[in-house]
C-alpha cells in the first residue's frame, strides 16, 4: 500500500473522530437536561430518599462544566432521625482539564436559600423486633445456613483513588437550620447562615473562611444575635491548622445582651484524633478575660491544658450578664481572678495548682469533679481571709417576724452529687459579724446526708469544735455535738449590743437532735444537753455585794431608803456551773451554782431562741457575818436566809437588762425588822416567840397584859 492511501485513511478516519466528536458535542449543548428530572428523582426514591426538583436545571460546558439547579426539595430519614431540605438554588462550577487528572476542581459552589429541619424521630418498639434479636448477645442468623461468616470489608479506597478536591471560591448565603425533638418542638434554630470560603484545598496551603450568623435560637429564646467570624484554615491529610482571627457575637442572656469577642489558634492530627488549642482568648463584655492552653484527645476523650480567668470588674460583668446582685458592701466584688491547671475525660475534670483572689481573699488548692452516674465532688484548700459578710445582705431588723422570713429557706444544704469530700482550711473568717481564726472544715457528704466529721476555728480567745450527721430529706432526725472552750463573752457580745453587761470565759458543751430542714422547723424540734461554765465572770450593770450591804443598813435603820456608800457598778462572781438544756425552743439553765465572798449564789434560768428573751431567778445565802473579806457586816436578819435575785431582759437590746431583788421581799425584811423592834420596845423580854412571828399575836398579847389579862 503507498504512502498516499495510509494518510489518505488516516484522514478520513480522523475525520470521522472529529464529525463523531462534534456530533456528540452538538448533541450535548443542544440537549436539555430538565427532561433527566424524573430520572433523577426516581434514583434518588431507589436511595430512600424523596426528591423533588421544581425549577429549572440547566448546565453548559465551556469554558467549565457548569450546573445549576433550582427550587429543590429532599426529604429522609435514619432510624433515629427525619430530615427534610429546601434549597433555593445550587450552582456548581467544575474546571473539565482537571477531571482527567483525577482532580476536583470547583471554579465556585455557590448555595442559595438552603433551609435544612432535622426532627428527633421516637424510639421504636422492641415487639417489633424478632424475638432473638431482644436476647441479650444474640446474633441474627444468616439466610443461608452454609454461608461462610461475612468478613470485615474495608470500604475506604486507597489514596491513589481519592481525588484531589480544589475550590477557589464557595458560597452559602440566606441558610438555616431547624432541629426538632420527637414532640415538634424546636429545640435549637440557626438562621440568616452566610458563609464563603477562599481556595478550599487539601494540600495545606492557606484557606479563608468567613461567615456570618443572624441568629440562634433554643427552645424559642434567642441565645445569640448576630455572630461573626473570621479564620484561616491549612488542610491536609496529615493535619488541620485553623487560626481563628476573630470571632464576635452577642450572646443574650437574661433579656440582655453580652458582647463576646475571642481568637484562637487550633492544629487537629486526624489519625491520632488528638488537638492542640493554643491561645484561646475570650473577652466578655470587655469586663472579663479568659485564656486557655492546652491538648487532648478524641478517643478515649481527654484534654489538659491551663486556664487564667481575669475579672476587671466582678460587679459590671454580673450587670452585662443580666444578673442582680443581692444588696452587700460597696468594697465587695471589686475583682476577681482565677489560675489553674485543667485535666479532664468525658466523666470528670480536675482543677489543680487552684488559685483564686477574690477582692482581699486569695485561695488555692484542688478542685474534682464527677458527673453521671458516680458524680462526685472532692475539694481540699487553704483560704487566707474571708469575710462572708461583705457578701451577704444586711441584718433584718430585730423584729421576729423579718428574723423568720430571712432564714424562711432551706438550712441544710443539697449537694447534687453522689459522693463529696471537702477538706478546707480558713486562716481568717468572717460570719455574722463573728471573726474566727485557722477555721479547719472536713465534710463528706452524698445526695442524702452530709457528715460534718469536723468543724474547729478559734474565736474571741477560745476555740470551737463541732460534728454532726445532717439528713438532706427531712425525714431523720440530724445529730450534732458543740463545744466552745474559754470564749470571752464580753467579745461575742459586742458583736450583738452596744453595751456589754458581762465578761468572763464561757465553756459550753451541747450534744443534740434537731429535725427538718428550715429554721422554723430546726428551732422548735432541737432537743439538746450539756454543760455550762463560766470563770472570771463579771456582772457590769450592779455590784451584787453593794446591794447587800445597803439591803442590811436599810434594815438597821428601819428605812427603805438607801444611805449607803456607791462600791461601783460591777460583780466579780466565783466560776459559774450550770446544766443546759434545750426543748420546745427554750434553753433553760438549771442547778446554777456560783458566789462572791461570803455568798453563796444558786437558780436557774432560760433563753428564748425565737425572740431572744432571757430570765434568771437566783437565790443568795449570806454565809458568816461579813459579806466578804473586806465588806460590811451583814444584818442578822439577811444571815443564813435565801435572798432572791432576779434578772431580765433581751439580748437584742442591752437596754432591756433589769436585774435586783423583788420590792416584796424588800418590804417583808422592814416589816419584820419593824415588828421586831416594835415587840422589843412595848414588852421587852416578855414577848413570846409566836408573838414576836406574828404581828396579830403581838398585838392581842399587848391588849392581854394592857387589860389585866
Amino acid at each position: 500500500m503507498s504512502i498516499g492511501r495510509v494518510l489518505r485513511n488516516i484522514s478520513i478516519a480522523l475525520s470521522l473522530v472529529l464529525l463523531l466528536v462534534v456530533g456528540l458535542v452538538v448533541y450535548i449543548l443542544t440537549l436539555d437536561p430538565n427532561q433527566y428530572r424524573d430520572d433523577i428523582t426516581r434514583l434518588a426514591a431507589s436511595q430512600g430518599i424523596e426528591l423533588r426538583i421544581d425549577g429549572d436545571l440547566a448546565w453548559r460546558f465551556y469554558p467549565e462544566l457548569s450546573l445549576q439547579v433550582n427550587s429543590i426539595h429532599l426529604a429522609g430519614s435514619q432510624p433515629e432521625l427525619a430530615y427534610t431540605a429546601d434549597v433555593g438554588s445550587l450552582e456548581l462550577l467544575v474546571e473539565l482539564w482537571p477531571l482527567l487528572r483525577r482532580e476536583l476542581r470547583l471554579r465556585g459552589l455557590n448555595l442559595d436559600g438552603a433551609q435544612l429541619e432535622l426532627t428527633q424521630l421516637a424510639p421504636q418498639l422492641d415487639a417489633e423486633l424478632p424475638a432473638e434479636a431482644l436476647t441479650e448477645g444474640a446474633v441474627m442468623p444468616s439466610a443461608d445456613p452454609s454461608a461462610a461468616p461475612a468478613t470485615s470489608v474495608d470500604a475506604t479506597p486507597p489514596a491513589s483513588a481519592l481525588p484531589v478536591l480544589v475550590a477557589e471560591r464557595m458560597q452559602i448565603s440566606d441558610a438555616s437550620l431547624r432541629m426538632l425533638d420527637s414532640q415538634g418542638v424546636e429545640t435549637l434554630a440557626l438562621a440568616e447562615l452566610e458563609i464563603e470560603v477562599e481556595n478550599l484545598n487539601l494540600k495545606g496551603d492557606p484557606v479563608q473562611v468567613d461567615g456570618r450568623l443572624g441568629e440562634v435560637r433554643s427552645a424559642g429564646e434567642t441565645l445569640v444575635a448576630p455572630l461573626e467570624f473570621a479564620l484561616e484554615m491549612n488542610l491536609s491529610p496529615e493535619t488541620i491548622v485553623v487560626n481563628l482571627s476573630r470571632l464576635s457575637l452577642q450572646a443574650v442572656l437574661n433579656g440582655t445582651t453580652l458582647p463576646i469577642l475571642s481568637s484562637a489558634h487550633l492544629e487537629i492530627d486526624p489519625a491520632a484524633m488528638s488537638f492542640a488549642l493554643h491561645s484561646l482568648d475570650v473577652q466578655l463584655a470587655e469586663q472579663a478575660q479568659i485564656s486557655f492552653n492546652g491538648t487532648g484527645q478524641a478517643d478515649p476523650l481527654g484534654y489538659q491544658g491551663q486556664l487564667d480567668l481575669q475579672v476587671a470588674n466582678p460587679r459590671a460583668l454580673a450587670a452585662a450578664l443580666g444578673q442582680s446582685l443581692p444588696s452587700m458592701a460597696p468594697e465587695a466584688l471589686q475583682r476577681f481572678s482565677l489560675q489553674t491547671e485543667v485535666q479532664g475525660s468525658d466523666t470528670q475534670v480536675s482543677l489543680t495548682s487552684l488559685r483564686w483572689q477574690l477582692d482581699q481573699s486569695n485561695f488555692q488548692g484542688n478542685l474534682q469533679l464527677g458527673w453521671g452516674e458516680l458524680s462526685s465532688l472532692v475539694f481540699k484548700g487553704q483560704l487566707d481571709r474571708f469575710n462572708l459578710d461583705l457578701y451577704s445582705p444586711p441584718a433584718p431588723e430585730t423584729e421576729v417576724a423579718q428574723v423568720e422570713e430571712a432564714t424562711a429557706g432551706p438550712l441544710v444544704p443539697v449537694l447534687p452529687f453522689n459522693f463529696s469530700d471537702i477538706n478546707l482550711e480558713i486562716s481568717n473568717l468572717q460570719v455574722a459579724e463573728i471573726p474566727m481564726q485557722r477555721v479547719h472544715l472536713v465534710l463528706n457528704a452524698n445526695t442524702r446526708q452530709m457528715r460534718l466529721q469536723e468543724l474547729s476555728a478559734e474565736l474571741f480567745g477560745g476555740r470551737m469544735n463541732a460534728n454532726a450527721l445532717l439528713y438532706t430529706t427531712g425525714d431523720l432526725p440530724h445529730q450534732f455535738e458543740f463545744s466552745a472552750t474559754g470564749i470571752a463573752i464580753d467579745q461575742f457580745l459586742a458583736t450583738r449590743m452596744a453595751e456589754v453587761p458581762f465578761a468572763g470565759a464561757v465553756t459550753l458543751q451541747l450534744t443534740g437532735l434537731a429535725s427538718g430542714l428550715t429554721s422554723a422547723e430546726l428551732v422548735p424540734s432541737l432537743e439538746a444537753d450539756g454543760r455550762l461554765q463560766a470563770a472570771g465572770l463579771v456582772f457590769r450593770g450592779q455590784d451584787v455585794e453593794q446591794v447587800l450591804c445597803d439591803i442590811s443598813d436599810r434594815i438597821e435603820r428601819r428605812s427603805l431608803q438607801s444611805n449607803y456608800a456607791d462600791w461601783g457598778e460591777a460583780t466579780r462572781f466565783q466560776d459559774v456551773n450550770a446544766s443546759l438544756r434545750v426543748e420546745d425552743g427554750v434553753a433553760r439553765l438549771t442547778s446554777l451554782q456560783s458566789g462572791l465572798g461570803n455568798l453563796g449564789i444558786t437558780g436557774q434560768g432560760s433563753f428564748k431562741l425565737t425572740d431572744k428573751n432571757y430570765r434568771l431567778n437566783l437565790s443568795a445565802r449570806v454565809n458568816g457575818e461579813q459579806s466578804s473579806v473586806q465588806g460590811c457586816t451583814v444584818h442578822s436578819a439577811l444571815r443564813e436566809r435565801e435572798i432572791p435575785l432576779q434578772c431580765e431582759g433581751n439580748a437584742a437590746d442591752s437596754e432591756s437588762l433589769q436585774c435586783g431583788i423583788p420590792q416584796e421581799f424588800m418590804r417583808s425584811l422592814l416589816t419584820g425588822a419593824l415588828t421586831q423592834q416594835l415587840s422589843n420596845q412595848l414588852l421587852g423580854d416578855d414577848a413570846t416567840p409566836e408573838e414576836q412571828a406574828n404581828p396579830r399575836k403581838l398585838i392581842e398579847g399587848l391588849l392581854r397584859r394592857s387589860l389585866g389579862q
